[in-house]
């Protein structure tokens, strides 16, 4: 199968992964187990539908780095990845909130 990404003449509607990017999917893979990184999938598109903000880099990046931390820590489990993610969906929000 061919991927259009690297075909050549092919246009991407996003940039090509950075090499932070890229490492970042070397240790998500290296440190769980499948069945784990199903659940921080399933948590981060939890939490991220039908969010008005919820297709946005920053505020995608700021949940996923909370479930990638809660899940580092040793909780695994879909409720606790979930509720990590809805913790980082607060504090970001917070943060853009003016003062």
């Amino acid at each position: 199968m061919n991927d259009p990404v690297l075909e050549p003449g092919h246009r991407q509607s996003v940039s090509a992964p950075t090499s932070n990017a890229i490492e970042a999917v070397r240790m998500i893979s290296e440190h769980f187990d499948t069945r784990t990184r199903i659940n921080m999938k399933l948590a981060l598109d939890r939490v991220c539908r039908n969010r008005p903000d919820g297709e946005e880099h920053r505020f995608r990046r700021s949940v996923a780095e909370n479930i990638i931390r809660c899940a580092l820590a040793g909780r695994t489990g879909i409720g606790q990845l979930v509720d990590a993610g809805e913790r980082a969906m607060i504090t970001t929000r917070a943060e853009q909130e003016p003062a």
